[in-house]
């Protein structure tokens, strides 16, 4: 096994209801997803690898350890890694709040669409992964490009189209060296160390740097 090597991610279904485990990992399996029941929360202690990327199927109201209570168990282990999906059928709004507020990924209310789930298991997977690489979520990247002036944030869009800093001074009307000052500051807001790691960041919140054309001659 090699550094690189990183295990496809799995899906946990902790519902006490045979019935809807079966039929929620028959979907998984339809949608290419590798996925693995339990039958109740302590079981899901007791046996899942916390080292897999993945997310969490959980049901609310389970004999023994409730969905709330193993929820919070995992916090309190540091378990974070893993999003999870609550899908119950004795859902409430109070109930939804206390666990959307706890760091849930998503409630949904039996019986749940399918396509209405298998979105938000792909989303809270692609979360999953970002954890598990060390890498900043959608909203740390929010939060770090919203940092940015608005001259940074339309250098970071003209670099994110392949410019180089002759290229970005005379669309701007600047010189290269501010144009560089203005890049050291770009790193060191968002996290980077290099053009091809801002370029891969600027691909990634497109929506969030773009401007428009017309944004360009506030700076000439």
């Amino acid at each position: 096994m090699t550094d690189s090597f990183r295990p496809e991610p799995l899906i946990r279904i902790v519902d006490d209801d045979p019935e809807v485990a079966e039929g929620l990992a028959f979907l998984l399996e339809c949608a290419d997803m590798r996925s693995i029941a339990f039958s109740s929360a302590e079981a899901f202690l007791a046996s899942d690898n916390p080292a897999v990327p993945g997310c969490i199927l959980l049901d609310i109201r389970m004999p023994g350890m409730s969905g709330l209570a193993l929820q919070q168990a995992l916090r309190a282990k540091g378990l974070t890694k893993l999003p999870i999906i609550f899908i119950t059928g004795h859902g409430d709004i109070e109930m939804a709040v206390d666990a959307l507020k706890a760091g849930a990924f998503d409630f949904l209310v039996k019986p749940v669409k399918e396509e209405k789930l298998l979105p938000a298991i792909r989303e809270a997977i692609a979360l999953s992964v970002r954890l598990f690489e060390g890498k900043p979520t959608e909203n740390e990247i929010a939060g770090r490009v919203a940092s940015l002036s608005a001259r940074e944030r339309l250098i970071v869009r003209l670099v994110g189209e392949s410019l180089d800093t002759k290229a970005i001074a005379e669309r701007l009307g600047i010189s290269p060296r501010t144009v560089q000052a203005h890049r050291f500051g770009i790193y060191r807001k968002l996290g980077v160390n290099s053009v091809e790691e801002l370029r891969a960041l600027a691909a990634e919140v497109e929506t969030s740097v773009a401007f428009d054309a017309s944004e360009d001659s506030r700076f000439n």
